[in-house]
């Protein structure tokens, strides 16, 4: 989940210093032109970044997963479907923050090690085969 925070984080840092160099480029017109073809680069990887996330979620996988050889399946044992990795995402990972991030800790305790957001939407994170 680290990895998952801090990618896109410090692409957005990148994104955001690139914007600000181009802001006191010294140009009125929002900074030279080398500035703004960095920060149309730096957007668009940020773009793909945010494509390639959401390709990920239909393998049943995320960006921090995926570097860390594991992945999500259903109860069932198939790789967990982009609806499902969706809502365990976004609601699901909301709630298991949402009072002191409880639902996150609870692994460390369940007997299955799940989270409350896996228990929401019955997965488990396992290690990927490949």
């Amino acid at each position: 989940m680290l990895l998952d925070g801090l990618i896109p984080l410090f692409a957005y840092g990148v994104l955001f210093t690139s914007m600000m160099a181009g802001d006191h480029a010294g140009s009125a017109d929002g900074g030279s032109p080398l500035a703004v073809l960095v920060s149309l680069v730096t957007l668009l990887l940020i773009l793909g970044l945010a494509v390639w996330q959401l390709m990920l979620l239909t393998k049943g996988t995320t960006l921090g997963k995926k570097m860390l050889g594991m992945r999500v399946v259903s109860a069932m044992g198939h790789s967990a479907n982009f609806l499902t990795m969706l809502i365990r995402e976004t609601v699901g990972k909301g709630i298991s923050g949402m009072i002191f991030s409880l639902g996150f800790l609870w692994i460390l305790f369940d007997r299955e090690n799940q989270g409350w957001h896996d228990k929401l939407m019955s997965t488990y994170v396992v290690e990927s085969q490949s």
